[in-house]
């Protein structure tokens, strides 16, 4: 088994922070060796990302890497909550906004909408003091003594869970992978998916959709995402999947959230090496070697079914937290297993809108590995965004495997595309990891995206405002 060595450790490349095992961030300078078809870096050129105490700066409390830059001015944002005010999440969330309010009329500082909060802490006293007229209640746990018919008597809107469904249609965060296991959830839903084709279902798995990406893009405020495009066939104990493993260990290092499809095969691997981002290099290896066992495999119709080797890696290291890795499946594709890397979950019942949510929130640019024709399609998917975005909406498009994607000439094609376009600078043919990282680092520098600073921060709650 090749655990594909990590790429050099020059301090110009990877930066640890002093005194931390695993180092916290690390700076990804150096120039890009090109071709004729990939842009030319010199040395003095480089673009080096420094993350470490001297620079990093106040987090938001939303948990976010960063939201203003050392010299002080604003990193670019590419998202903000579509009702950040009045957007309300979390109980904790609800007092703090109405701090210093009239709590008579909530009206009159506009039409608040509560996103799956318990609000059972609430006595008689002091809910008979709020006014709720025009806000709105999407699938909120409501106090003991009062009931939804009574808030929509007072002007409110109010849109319950269904207890016969086995999801929500209205939520206020993203999955958890032990949400999605227990008690086989995620099988049920994908049962009800298949099953259950009537209006009333139809809409309802709309509702939730909508909850997910809501959820996914308030996740990304002050955050730059990569997203990594690939098929599912690439096998655990394959040198191409250690390298897409140490590719998302390096970039998380670097500040970015990694993004994926949620699978298995390149998409896994992706999210693990994420899911191991404050792991020392040796205990990366450690993991790879535990992933790549194939024992058992025989008794699956595909080695990706086998749950052991994952399993084993989550003994070893625990279950996702805060890591930066976001898995966005769909049950459109149930028959795969979603892999267990991810910290959060946006999970869609339709693969159209998980595909084209997966690309726009992918401001920090997409790496695409070998995959068929789902792969393809994203390809085209996002070129056409870039075709027609302005300078600073373009986003990476790096494609690893030189050979995958030169027969047929598909990288080719894109190039002579964007002739005359501004994302045919942003556009790579590599097999290099220092190459690709440097490319990606570069772009974050000139559109001064908010890389994440500390780790740490991510443990916040990233839905405080």
């Amino acid at each position: 088994m090749a655990t594909a060595s990590p790429p050099a450790a020059e301090a110009s490349h990877l930066r640890r922070r002093q005194g931390a095992e695993g180092a916290i961030m690390q700076s990804l300078t150096g120039a890009a060796v090109s071709s004729s078809r990939t842009r030319t870096r010199t040395g003095s050129e480089s673009s080096g990302i420094i993350l470490d105490d001297s620079t990093a700066s106040t987090a938001a409390a939303s948990g976010a890497g960063a939201g203003v830059a050392p010299d002080g001015e604003e990193y670019k944002c590419r998202f903000r909550g579509a009702n950040e005010e009045l957007e309300i999440e979390d109980y904790h969330e609800f007092l703090l906004k109405i701090r210093d309010k009239e709590l008579s009329d909530l009206a009159q500082y506009g039409n608040w909408v509560f996103q799956e909060v318990d609000f059972s802490p609430e006595t008689v006293d002091s809910w008979s003091r709020y006014n709720f007229d025009r806000c709105w209640f999407w699938g909120c746990t409501l106090p003991p003594h009062t009931s939804a018919e009574e808030l929509r008597s007072q002007g409110a809107r109010v849109n319950e869970n269904p207890i016969d469904l086995p999801y929500k249609p209205f939520r206020a965060f993203m999955y958890t992978t032990q949400e999605l296991q227990a008690g086989d959830t995620d099988a049920l839903i994908y049962r009800h998916y298949l099953n259950e084709k009537d209006i009333r279902s139809q809409m309802y798995q709309a509702a939730h959709d909508y909850s997910m990406s809501d959820a996914l893009q308030d996740y990304c405020e002050h955050k730059a995402l990569i997203a990594f495009m690939g098929g599912h066939a690439m096998e655990r104990h394959s040198d191409e999947y250690a390298k897409v493993v140490w590719l998302a260990w390096r970039l998380a290092r670097a500040g970015y959230v990694v993004a994926t499809g949620g699978g298995p095969g390149a998409m896994q691997a992706a999210n693990l090496g994420a899911y191991l981002c404050e792991k020392a290099e040796a205990e990366v290896e450690e993991a790879l070697v535990l992933i790549s066992d194939q024992t058992g495999n025989e008794n699956y119709d595909k080695n990706y079914l086998n749950p052991a080797p994952e399993q084993a890696v989550l003994d070893r290291f625990g279950m996702p937290s805060h890591m930066p890795s976001i898995a966005v499946p769909t049950w459109r594709y149930g028959h795969e297993p979603s892999n267990r890397f991810a910290s959060y979950y946006a999970k869609y019942f339709s693969n159209a809108q998980r595909e084209d949510i997966l690309i726009h929130v992918a401001g920090g640019g997409i790496l695409y590995f070998p995959g068929s024709a789902g792969t393809r399609q994203e390809i085209f998917q996002a070129a056409c965004y870039n075709h027609y975005a302005e300078s600073e909406d373009v986003v990476p498009m790096v494609f690893f495997d030189t050979e995958f994607w030169s027969h047929p000439p598909l990288y080719e094609l894109f190039y002579e595309l964007a002739n005359g376009r501004p994302f045919q600078e942003w556009l790579l043919l590599s097999d290099d990891i220092d190459e690709i990282c440097d490319h990606f680092c570069r772009h974050a520098t000139e559109q001064r995206l908010p890389l994440v600073q500390n780790f740490t921060q991510l443990m916040e709650a990233h839905w405080r405002k």
